[in-house]
């Protein structure tokens, strides 16, 4: 078995961002991101980013461009050459977040499975 099939092949990142709260002066968690390293026996390592949120009140500060840039810096770290998203089609938001640090939107089919009945 070579290095790369001993490797696990999903590995989940959870990066979290404090922010200081104004009123209580206490540091509190505002935003978070979550991702998984693959690591494919026949492909570059790549990441998966499951989720990038960011409480209301903290919205447009920058805090998910961090996260995402943090995400960025980890996956480089483990080697891999490329991150992906999914989101919907019509949530504005977080297409404009990952246009702004430099994603690029793709065609895709997305398909569910019902697998409560096997």
């Amino acid at each position: 078995m070579n290095d790369r099939a001993k490797q696990r092949s999903i590995a989940p990142i959870t990066v979290r961002i404090l922010g200081q709260d104004e009123a209580a002066v206490l540091d509190r968690v505002v935003g978070m991101a979550s991702a998984v390293h693959y690591v494919h026996p026949d492909k570059p390592n790549e990441l998966w980013i499951n989720e990038v949120g960011v409480a209301p009140a903290y919205q447009h500060r920058g805090i998910g461009k961090q996260l995402l840039e943090k995400l960025f810096d980890l996956a480089r770290e483990l080697g891999c050459t490329e991150a992906w998203v999914l989101t919907e089609a019509e949530n504005s938001a977080a297409r404009g977040l990952y246009a702004a640090v430099g994603g690029s939107e793709e065609s895709v089919v997305y398909v569910t499975f019902d697998i409560k009945s096997g």
